[in-house]
């Protein structure tokens, strides 16, 4: 009788043990090498998820650890957030560079697991992160998000040039429903985590921001940039806020007159 893997391979189909075994492919179109999975609309749902983070997880003869895992448009959701979780727990995603999981069924429960592994280091060299076109992420996501970059970054001592390099620097949240509640939880967090937090580009666009007291999230995005050491303020975070509502707001929001905070961050709406 099959037991364990290959029990579960069986169950669920050699669809995705077909695709880990087959390498090649043009990474720019989709590709399976030692190091990167781009598997972008191969919609294996979160069955083929579950497999896949099973076989990574029993497989110990990889020529290299895994950096590039892009699995956007597969149909996945919170019970696939679980098993990444999962998989980042046992240590085999310690290496992992991009992790793409846009245009998914990810809610702010499968989010909330993400940052949960990266606030306990079990993704300690995780730079890119892009969670775009999830119609069910929200506020929640994006203060879990902001606190995990923060804390992990926070666990790093000032002199330690090891410690999670390289460090976060891109996040991208486009298209889903962050308020400008989450977002300033968001960017307060960052702002906490001052000189260490290497963020250098926050995609947010056609979210639900710019509707509330324009007051607020201009005092977040001040408290972001004033965060900023010099060394850091010589490569600005690039933010990204398209939306009519923003464009609306536009001098509100960012009418600055501190060339130094100006430098700081690179706002386009």
């Amino acid at each position: 009788m099959l037991a364990g893997p290959a029990f579960l391979i069986a169950l669920l189909g050699v669809d995705v043990a077909s695709m880990l075994a087959n390498a090649g492919g043009s990474c720019s179109r989709g590709c399976t090498t030692s190091d990167k999975l781009h598997w972008w609309g191969r919609r294996i749902g979160d069955a083929g998820c579950a497999t896949l983070a099973t076989l990574l997880n029993t497989t110990s003869d990889r020529k290299t650890p895994l950096q590039n895992l892009l699995l956007g448009g597969n149909d996945v959701g919170d019970a696939c957030m679980a098993s990444l979780a999962e998989l980042a727990a046992s240590g085999k995603l310690r290496s992992l560079r991009s992790l793409g999981l846009s245009n998914n069924k990810i809610s702010d429960n499968g989010c909330e697991r993400i940052a949960a592994a990266m606030e306990r280091g079990q993704l300690p060299f995780l730079s890119d992160l892009y969670m775009s076109r999830n119609a069910a992420l929200g506020d929640r996501c994006a203060a879990a998000l902001g606190t995990a970059i923060a804390a992990r970054m926070g666990a790093c001592g000032s002199a330690d040039t090891t410690c999670g390099s390289p460090r976060m620097e891109r996040l991208s949240l486009n298209e889903n429903h962050v308020t400008d509640a989450g977002f300033t939880r968001l960017l307060h967090a960052l702002a906490q985590g001052g000189a260490r937090v290497r963020i250098r580009e926050l995609s947010f666009n056609n979210n639900s921001l710019c509707r509330g007291d324009a007051s607020v999230l201009r005092a977040a995005l001040e408290a972001l940039a004033g965060s900023r050491s010099e060394r850091n303020s010589q490569r600005p975070i690039k933010l990204f806020l398209h939306s009519a509502r923003c464009r609306a707001q536009k001098e509100l929001l960012w009418n600055l007159t501190d060339d130094a905070m100006k430098a700081a961050l690179k706002v386009s709406m």
